[in-house]
């Protein structure tokens, strides 16, 4: 074999290793959050970046999901809940709230204390909203809450940062339609926070827009904001919704709110001053059904919620 012969053989033997390093890289290279090494979230609970998964798959009734009955949460909407067998996005059930016909508030739930406590994390839920669900222009909170150390309902956290904070993902038309809304509303952020604008009351309503954000009155403050468009959800089909929140590091106004639906950002909330003492971090996650007045039951199924301390992103098929 002479050395050119020799040079091309070996040339092409590099070329064919090089494709084979590249295919088996691909799922790597294009890997999406946690989620896309797990195909319909299977063996997610596994991964060290994951806090939490529940796909209620184990549960009969609703009560099964209490810590005490074996679940994963320490407050379970056993009321106006159900598990169900009609919808489901991976797996055979769902957990099904029922919003009942009411003239008062009720806020059936789904809540989960985290220990040890976090500076940041990620939130993943499918939602399906009944295909005529339909509430009045009243508060409404339906959605992914992560909060630290909140008290209650209204009410001012202290502006130094040394209470609490909460933050909401939510669809409510927050008292009357904006152009283009439709029911359930437009998703956006309910916050609790240091510098929320109704001191004392309650929370801010922050649009992808940045209407309601305090962008809009000091922008200079805010240089890592970038308005988007506002969104609205389907009802009658699955949708997946992911919820980031980090709160700053002491000193510094490098907290975030950020949004994924169906795997894209569509709202992103940076530099907030969350907190000024070391011990106010994350240590809830609640699934949030709520209404004040309804003339007819109201039906939202979740499925595949994922708490995790990196991007989880869509469920991998």
């Amino acid at each position: 074999m002479n050395l050119l012969t020799r040079f091309r053989k070996i040339t092409i033997l590099r070329f064919v290793l090089a494709g084979l390093i590249l295919l088996f890289s691909l799922p790597a290279l294009f890997a999406d959050g946690i989620a896309s090494r797990y195909p319909n979230d299977r063996g997610i609970q596994n991964d060290p970046r994951v806090v939490l998964f529940d796909g209620f798959e184990s549960y009969s009734i609703p009560s099964d999901a209490q810590k005490s009955r074996g679940g994963l949460w320490d407050v379970v909407a056993v009321e106006h809940a159900r598990i169900s067998t009609q919808y489901k996005i991976a797996g055979s059930k769902s957990y099904e709230f029922d919003m009942p016909i009411t003239t008062h508030e009720l806020s059936p739930t789904l809540m989960t204390h985290i220990s040890p406590e976090e500076r940041r994390l990620f939130c993943r839920v499918y939602f399906r909203y009944d295909s005529n669900f339909n509430l009045p222009l009243e508060s409404s909170h339906k959605g992914i809450r992560m909060s630290g150390q909140y008290p209650g309902p209204c009410g001012g956290t202290p502006r130094n940062g040394s209470g609490w904070f909460l933050f909401l993902l939510q669809n409510d038309a927050a008292g009357a339609f904006k152009p283009g809304e439709q029911t359930p509303g437009y998703g956006h952020i309910y916050a609790y926070w240091p510098l929320q604008q109704w001191v004392g009351g309650c929370g801010d309503h922050w649009y992808p827009t940045g209407e309601g954000f305090p962008w809009v009155r000091n922008p200079s403050q805010y240089p890592d904001f970038s308005p988007l468009p506002n969104f609205n959800v389907l009802r009658g089909q699955w949708f997946c919704y992911e919820l980031m929140v980090k709160v700053n590091d002491l000193g510094q106004r490098n907290g975030e709110v950020k949004v994924w639906k169906n795997g894209v950002v569509v709202a992103d909330f940076p530099d907030l001053f969350v907190r000024s003492v070391p011990n106010l971090l994350i240590d809830t996650l609640a699934i949030v059904m709520h209404e004040q007045h309804s003339v007819r039951v109201n039906r939202v199924w979740i499925d595949n919620v994922v708490l995790a301390r990196d991007y989880i992103g869509p469920i991998a098929r």
